[in-house]
């Protein structure tokens, strides 16, 4: 399950949620930039280097939701809250593995580092212990020490040359861990043109209804 972390804890578990995400989800990737065209409608265009990612979800509605509750009435839109990043579906058709290994902490996967140093503003990059497991194409991964979410553009071939979206934002040493999986997690606030509260529908079951979150840079 995805959707709004209690804490920073994220190890995979359902019960490390607040709230949990339905249908409608969308995940926008915000990038400021503008286009103009001539008069001789040749376009011209620019685009900055900075990128958020956005949620808007439906949270799913359950007849215990006093931790939401206290959740959002608490941060409000000025605090930072933690988001189980909601990764894409994959198929029998992708060669990936998404098995926990036997003995580590649920939704852990095996360890991925960085294989060499890589610098500000890289998108293509290396990583070794991808022995069981291989990324997949839209996948939302993670750099350890770095909190922006990156997503996998190209897998690569077993962890060589994967490329990802959007490049580097801080230099990121050899041996940096890769968080992959259900344990990444966006630090974001939630939109200031979001509802705080709650609403009741059907006696005592909550219809949080639909949240905006934005990416914190």
């Amino acid at each position: 399950m995805y959707g709004i972390l209690k804490s920073s804890q994220n190890t995979g578990a359902d019960s490390e949620l607040a709230a949990s995400f339905s249908t409608p989800l969308s995940i926008r990737s915000n990038v400021p930039g503008y286009s103009h065209d001539s008069i001789s409608l040749r376009r011209s265009s620019s685009s900055s280097s900075i990128q958020r990612w956005e949620i808007e979800a439906e949270i799913s509605p359950t007849n215990d939701n006093a931790d939401f509750f206290i959740h959002n009435i608490t941060n409000n839109f000025s605090n930072v809250i933690y988001v189980r990043m909601p990764q894409l579906y994959l198929g029998e058709s992708d060669s990936v593995q998404r098995t926990t290994p036997v003995g580590a902490p649920l939704g852990h996967k095996p360890l991925v580092s960085l294989s060499g140093p890589f610098s500000k503003g890289a998108s293509i990059l290396s990583a070794v212990g991808l022995t069981t497991y291989n990324f997949a194409k839209g996948e939302f991964i993670k750099f350890q020490g770095d909190p922006k979410v990156y997503v996998i553009t190209d897998p690569g071939t077993n962890g060589s040359n994967f490329k990802i979206f959007p490049s580097l934002r801080i230099n990121s040493p050899s041996g940096v861990e890769v968080i992959y999986g259900a344990n990444v997690t966006m630090q974001a606030y939630y939109d200031n043109a979001s509802a705080f509260g709650i609403t009741y529908a059907d006696g005592i079951m909550t219809q949080p209804g639909v949240y905006k979150l934005v990416e914190k840079l």
